[in-house]
């Protein structure tokens, strides 16, 4: 295990990778992750195996197993795609040079299926479904459903309207006092009733 950074009162498997990242509280690694400049919300879960670099996750997010989200590119405009102009490792370059990091934002209450491979730089938005093995090279809209390689919008999980009000009520920022009171309204489908009564619970905080 190496660890460095700031996390506390999370569930961190064997064999776990966590180099300058912060981990809010709740956060669950399983077993051989990687996560390498990242900030993950609470009540956030990462797959085994995943690896995750130069990315902010929110709140609710499940990542699945053997994900890869925000792998360093390569330079397609140079000579070569190879890293020896800018690694030292090569002995070529007197300088590191690096690539500069493109920060991959991945929203609140996202699902993204194993195997599923998110670019750098790419933002992800609430409630999105990324499926199972697709390749994600574009930005995704909330609450969007993508598979696919690359990766394409195949619906959206709710209508525009339902979407806009799940958006404006950002249910993940609410304390944990209200969705355990009103847990029986997450246990069902979201149908317009129960987004009303959602909307009237909020209303009587």
């Amino acid at each position: 295990m190496k660890y460095k950074g700031q996390f506390q009162d999370c569930t961190i498997a064997k064999n776990v990778e966590i180099i300058q990242s912060d981990l809010k509280r709740s956060v669950n690694v399983a077993h051989d992750a990687s996560i390498i400049h990242c900030e993950i919300d609470k009540y956030t879960s990462i797959g085994r195996y995943s690896k995750l670099q130069d990315c902010m996750i929110g709140k609710f997010c499940s990542v699945s197993w053997d994900v890869t989200i925000g792998a360093k590119s390569h330079p397609l405009d140079a000579i070569s795609t190879h890293s020896f102009p800018y690694n030292k490792l090569y002995d070529f370059a007197s300088q590191a040079k690096g690539l500069p990091p493109q920060m991959t934002i991945i929203g609140n209450d996202v699902w993204i299926g194993c195997g599923a491979i998110v670019k750098s730089g790419i933002t992800i938005g609430n409630g999105a479904i990324i499926g199972a093995g697709a390749v994600v090279t574009k930005d995704v809209e909330p609450y969007a459903i993508v598979v696919g390689s690359p990766a394409k919008k195949i619906k959206a999980r709710f209508s525009d309207a339902v979407i806009q009000q799940l958006e404006e009520m950002k249910w993940w920022d609410m304390d944990e006092s209200w969705i355990k009171e009103n847990i029986q309204l997450f246990q069902q489908p979201l149908t317009d009733q129960t987004m009303e009564s959602l909307r009237k619970a909020k209303e009587t905080l």
